[in-house]
């Protein structure tokens, strides 16, 4: 029973789904209306899915489609032009006009493709579904459905005509018992409903969910599912929709047995649509046939029932249909080669775009790694000629260095010498004897003071120079130097110290800070014969220490001022000393983090500067380490 009930329900959704019965209700003739009326007449059945309403049948559609067409093109309205040719080749399916039908589907996939127009593809695919589904072949039926709901799937503002497709699918899918694509399908047109839209109609997905449940016998959960359809379809009637309504009606009645009410609603859809042919027939038939075992009159009726039906078909032109079928077969051949080829050409072009995709990745890997590489050998190219450079300057530093040093030690060294094969002699005095001691012993502190400063020099460059940091009573520290300078100077010049700081207290290195100021001092005695060497210390606005060595002596030309700090450079070359002392100076101001320079705008002399943090960051550094 329950199978006999499956076929019945899916045969009744067929035929509601190859009959858009016309309508004798309208008040007044569609063909005497105005363009602008008859296409928002058209519009609404499309924009509703309606087969039909009472203002418009198939006869005026028909009449009127080619006039409606053109103003949909002229108002660049693509998909009201394809709905409405959709339902022309439905119409004409319909009626058996199988050939012409075909004809105009082809058509209709071919202006599509050639507009480049998706939905008008999904359209023309949905209504070549309908030209097989009216030629009774099913399964390329059920193929050109979901060729047309897998177009339409992407397309946004398609909503109606994704509900179309839904609606032709499930009952043929129920026709051919395929429960869990029924399921699928209705699950699709559920998550549709989801944002429900006024053009949309929610109670079609509980009509066709209440087929559903009477094919597979679950009566309550039917019954459930045909109140929530009638409730909503209450909020929104339609002629059209009535038919869907009874015929759940229908079916359920069907399901309880109760076979009577059920052929009621069936006369009752065929008195509503105006309709009442062979399909309607047959379905009243089938369900008295159901009911034999309890009345043999029920099985006397159905019997004549069948005989007029066969009658009726005899009276057709079979072998028309049968070369309509033919053809039909034929061109789904065709149209299966064709979607094939389609479906072949879109995976040659996915490889080929997923081959050059993969190209072009390796392609830039090969480019990001050459620059990578590229960029590394520059770099050891920069760091060679750096280090080529280093070299060359060092050789040269040592040939400038080795110049310089012959140079200066050759001096002192000649006084020893001489001096000493003058002292071996025995008719000196002592007077002369005295004197050559002094200048010997001189030229030894000399010899001894450029010693010191070249090992200085070298361990400070090398980072070799041990730094002690503490905390220190500078202002004391400069007491204590002005008198070891002027103790030891060899000028008439007045060597002071002066400060408005009672005490100042910085981290510092006392031993080289001591070395520092004294080479400063001893530099600025050697060329100040009379006047002063004035040693001063302040604060700066940003919290440092800056000491000044003032002199009057000669001073230093500008011009050569940028090259003082240079080593073994010296403005008098008679003069006693290195020419790198104010080098180490440079040297061990820049690892206490100050800065030394000569004042350009003095011009009484020369005026020495550098600052000294309180707490410089190198000092922490080593005293951690």
């Amino acid at each position: 029973m329950n199978r006999l009930a499956h076929y019945l329900l899916g045969s009744i959704m067929l035929w509601m789904a190859t009959c858009y019965p016309g309508s004798t209700w309208a008040n007044t003739p569609f063909e005497t209306l105005q363009l602008n009326e008859q296409v928002r007449l058209i519009g609404h059945l499309l924009d509703h899915n309606l087969g039909y309403s009472d203002q418009v049948k198939f006869a005026d559609v028909l009449q009127t489609h080619s006039t409606i067409e053109q103003y949909y093109l002229k108002h660049d309205d693509l998909k009201h032009y394809f709905q409405l040719k959709e339902l022309v080749i439905y119409i004409q399916a319909s009626s058996g006009q199988l050939t012409q039908a075909t004809a105009l589907s082809q058509q209709l996939l071919a202006k599509a493709r050639e507009m480049d127009y998706t939905p008008g593809m999904a359209l023309a695919h949905f209504a070549t579904g309908d030209v097989y589904l009216n030629g009774n072949m099913l399964s390329e039926a059920l193929l050109a459905y979901q060729e047309a709901g897998r177009l339409i799937a992407p397309c946004q503002g398609m909503d109606n005509v994704k509900e179309l497709v839904m609606m032709q699918q499930i009952p043929l899918l129920l026709r051919m018992g395929a429960t869990s694509d029924v399921e699928r399908c209705l699950d699709d047109m559920k998550s549709l409903y989801t944002h429900y839209q006024p053009h949309l109609n929610p109670f079609l997905y509980y009509y066709f969910r209440t087929y559903l449940l009477t094919s597979l016998g679950q009566t309550d959960e039917a019954e459930r599912n045909l109140q929530q359809a009638d409730s909503l379809f209450a909020q929104k009637p339609s002629t059209y929709y009535s038919i869907y309504k009874l015929f759940a009606h229908a079916g359920l009645e069907h399901l309880k047995g109760h076979y009577r009410e059920a052929a009621s609603y069936y006369l009752e859809i065929g008195n509503l649509a105006r309709r009442s042919g062979i399909h309607l027939r047959e379905q009243k038939a089938n369900l008295l046939l159901a009911a034999h075992h309890k009345q043999d009159r029920n099985y006397r009726e159905a019997c004549a029932i069948y005989q007029l039906i066969l009658a009726e078909r005899d009276s057709l032109a079979s072998h028309n249909y049968s070369s309509q079928v033919n053809l039909l077969r034929a061109i789904h051949e065709a149209d299966s080669l064709n979607l094939a080829n389609d479906a072949r050409r879109r995976e040659i072009l996915l490889h080929a775009v997923s081959g050059a995709a993969i190209i072009l990745l390796l392609a830039l890997c090969f480019i990001f790694i050459y620059r990578r590489r590229n960029n590394r050998l520059l770099h050891t190219q920069q760091q060679l000629n750096e280090a080529r450079l280093v070299a060359e300057r060092s050789i040269q530093s040592k040939s400038l260095f080795l110049s310089n040093m012959s140079h200066e030690i050759r001096t002192p060294l000649n006084a020893l010498a001489g001096f000493s094969s003058i002292l071996v002699e025995n008719n000196i005095d002592e007077e002369t004897r005295r004197q050559c001691s002094d200048i010997i012993e001189q030229n030894s502190e000399l010899l001894e003071k450029l010693f010191g400063d070249i090992v200085d020099l070298s361990n400070i460059e090398l980072g070799n120079m041990q730094f002690q940091y503490a905390d220190e009573e500078v202002v004391a520290i400069c007491h204590h130097v002005i008198d070891t300078v002027d103790r030891i100077k060899q000028t008439a010049a007045e060597v002071r110290f002066s400060t408005t700081l009672p005490s100042l207290t910085l981290h510092t290195d006392k031993a080289r800070l001591q070395q520092l100021l004294i080479n400063l001092l001893i530099n600025a005695t050697k060329f100040t014969s009379q006047g002063y060497i004035h040693l001063s210390l302040t604060l700066t606005p940003t919290d440092e220490a800056l000491f000044t060595v003032e002199d009057t002596g000669c001073g230093i030309p500008l011009a050569q001022q940028e090259k003082i700090f240079t080593r073994f450079e010296k403005l008098n070359e008679e003069a006693q000393g290195s020419g790198l002392g104010l080098s180490i100076c440079q040297l061990i101001i820049e690892r206490f983090g100050g800065k030394i320079w000569i004042d350009p705008s003095y011009t009484g002399g020369c005026r020495f500067c550098f600052t000294h943090p309180l707490t410089p960051d190198i000092g922490r550094k080593e005293v951690a380490s």
